[in-house]
C-alpha cells in the first residue's frame, strides 16, 4: 500500500497538472466537445464537463472515505449490486452524468474555485484518516486494490485520466 506522503503528493501533483492544462485552453476549447457520454441519447461531454465531472467523483469518493470512517457496512454501496459489474457501471455512469448535466454551463472560474474546495477538504480527509484506516478494505470497491488508500490514489488518476481524455477530443477535434 501507499505510503500517506506519496498519497499527498500523487493528489498535488495531479492537481496541479489538471490546472496549468485547463488554464491554457481557450473559452472554445472549454465548449469544445471531447468526448460522448457514457449514457445513450445524452449530450456529449465538453472540456468543461470533464472538468465538472472530476469535482464530483472526488467528492463523491471522499464520501465513501468518510463512511467508511464512520463504519458503515457497505461505504460504497455496490453491495447492492452483488458485483454485477455492469449494472455497477450503469449506477456510476448515470449518476455521472446528472452531475455533468447540473454543472454544464458553470463558468470556468467557479469550476476551478471549486476544484481547489474539494482538493482541500480531501488533503484535509487525508490528514485525519489514520494508517489503520488506509488499509481499511473495500469489498465492493471497483478501484485499485480495493483499500481506503486506493481511493485517494485513484482520485489523483482520475484528474490524469479525464486532462489526457480531453486533450485526445481537442486534438481530435482541431
Amino acid at each position: 500500500m501507499a505510503t500517506r506522503e506519496h498519497i499527498q503528493q500523487q493528489l498535488i501533483e495531479a492537481r496541479g497538472r489538471l490546472l496549468a492544462f485547463y488554464q491554457a485552453l481557450s473559452p472554445e476549447e472549454l465548449r469544445s466537445i471531447c468526448t460522448q457520454s457514457e449514457i445513450e441519447g445524452a449530450a456529449p461531454w465538453t472540456a468543461s464537463d470533464h472538468l465538472a465531472h472530476v469535482n464530483s467523483t472526488e467528492r463523491a469518493l471522499m464520501n465513501i472515505v468518510t463512511r467508511s470512517m464512520e463504519g458503515v457496512d457497505d461505504p460504497v454501496g455496490f453491495g447492492v449490486f452483488q458485483g454485477d459489474h455492469a449494472k455497477i457501471m450503469d449506477a456510476i455512469n448515470s449518476r455521472n452524468e446528472i452531475s455533468v448535466t447540473r454543472h454544464r454551463g458553470d463558468p470556468l472560474d467557479l469550476l476551478l474555485t471549486t476544484l481547489a474546495a474539494t482538493r482541500a477538504d480531501t488533503l484535509a480527509l487525508l490528514d485525519r484518516v489514520s494508517d489503520e484506516q488506509l488499509a481499511v478494505f473495500l469489498a465492493s470497491s471497483e478501484w485499485g486494490d480495493k483499500t481506503v488508500g486506493a481511493l485517494f490514489l485513484t482520485v489523483a488518476g482520475h484528474d490524469d485520466m479525464h486532462r489526457a481524455w480531453v486533450q485526445k477530443g481537442l486534438e481530435a477535434s482541431a
